[in-house]
């Protein structure tokens, strides 16, 4: 996918990047409650054939602490990008912006972002393809 599409992609999706968010950190504090590991016994605990101790519990908990870790991951991923196209859209002029944030963030059609800033809709479009491009320019550095 070019830069281009990759910036109208995040732009598209901008507002549930940030739902996304919301999600995977309602999802560590589940797994936190869900955790909640009081103590291990040793009393039955199994050993393979290389003497390497198997728990149960032991694994459920490193399973979840992976699992932790990734969404971390991906959240600081997600907010990275949030980031950017914000940095990006500072950069544009107003007109520029709201033609952006109307079409793509606020899902309208060309007709009410038209009338927003009262161009016409060929237009709006000529100025999303200039802003894009800026844009593409301040998140990736190059076109």
């Amino acid at each position: 996918m070019d830069k281009y599409k990759k910036v109208e992609n995040l732009l598209s999706n901008y507002n549930m990047l940030k739902i996304s968010i919301d999600n995977m950190k309602k999802d560590i504090e589940y797994l936190n409650k869900e955790c909640g590991v009081n103590g291990i016994s040793f009393d039955e605990v199994g050993t393979s054939p290389t003497n390497n101790i198997s728990s149960v519990v032991e694994s459920t908990v490193l399973s979840i602490s992976e699992e932790k870790e990734e969404l971390n991951i991906k959240i600081e991923d997600n907010k990275r990008k949030i980031d950017s196209v914000d940095r990006a859209l500072e950069g544009l002029t107003e007109v520029e912006r709201t033609i952006l944030e109307g079409k793509y963030i606020c899902s309208r059609q060309w007709w009410e972002v038209a009338g927003i800033v009262k161009y016409g809709e060929r237009h709006c479009k000529r100025i999303r393809t200039a802003a894009i491009n800026k844009m593409v320019v301040g998140i990736y550095g190059s076109k």
